[in-house]
């Protein structure tokens, strides 16, 4: 329940305005839960996302980027997940409320989004309760979960993890999209003696794999066909790092020095 008056909730505004309009000039309390500041650390940073790519000496590698972030904004009955860009990822915390003026709110991709615009104003306000219920769908529209794949599974969810060996693979390379050229690295991954084409899409191209190396890839989006997918803005591909070193008996050893991450 919020403790604001006059707080409409976001279905009955997104009823009211129409779900395709392009910008509704709405103001509102929210309370921000559950912020994501995306790293590969997940220790708190704000993620620096890639917005275009360059090749370097015949390696691709990220040209430029900007910091974003995603927050679950909710007013008591209702939530929306803020996708914060630039300067506005300073401008919202989690646990604090806020008062919200000038923002584009829309429920066109299923749920719903909430945009900042230059116009969007931010001010503390007074704390909007909400439900523990509530609070943990927020949560998990922020950090959505993924589910490891088994073939005889039946039904996922909307994202799956895979954990084995790589099979087969390609180098990355640039293939146009539609907000410019982004690189693309396909893998062929041996898991429950079962072989899955695995497409891995921008940052998650980058990650610095190897043939016949274990890897886990999390928050995968099952393709049309049977044991194809897609990595997503939320992929985050780990492996585990070695260290190899020459033994007393004259043999080649290795160690685990650590776990790499790419998200």
């Amino acid at each position: 329940m919020a403790a604001v008056k006059n707080a409409c909730p976001l279905k009955q505004w997104i009823q009211r305005s129409g779900h395709l309009q392009p910008h509704l000039n709405l103001t509102n309390v929210f309370k921000s839960l559950n912020t994501l500041w995306t790293s590969s650390t997940h220790k708190g940073q704000v993620c620096g996302r890639a917005l275009s790519y360059e090749v370097v000496d015949g390696t691709i590698a990220v040209q430029s980027s900007r910091p974003t972030a995603n927050c679950a904004l909710c007013d008591g009955e209702q939530f929306a997940v803020a996708h914060l860009k630039g300067e506005d990822c300073d401008r919202l915390e989690a646990g604090q409320s806020y008062y919200l003026k000038n923002y584009t709110l829309t429920e066109k991709y299923g749920q719903a989004k909430l945009f900042f615009m230059p116009s969007t104003t931010v001010f503390k306000a007074g704390e909007v309760r909400v439900s523990s219920d509530l609070e943990m769908n927020c949560n998990r529209a922020v950090h959505p979960p993924s589910q490891e794949y088994k073939y005889d599974m039946g039904r996922i969810e909307e994202y799956s993890t895979l954990q084995g060996k790589i099979d087969q693979m390609t180098t990355t390379r640039l293939q146009n999209a539609s907000n410019g050229a982004v690189p693309i690295r396909p893998i062929v991954l041996l898991a429950s003696d079962k072989h899955f084409d695995v497409i891995l899409w921008r940052e998650a191209a980058l990650s610095d794999i190897s043939l016949s190396q274990t890897v886990t890839i999390t928050h995968l989006r099952k393709g049309k066909e049977e044991l194809k997918f897609n990595s997503s803005s939320y992929t985050v591909v780990t492996f585990l790092k070695h260290r190899y070193f020459n033994g007393n008996d004259g043999g080649i050893h290795t160690s685990i020095i650590g776990v790499e991450c790419r998200h």
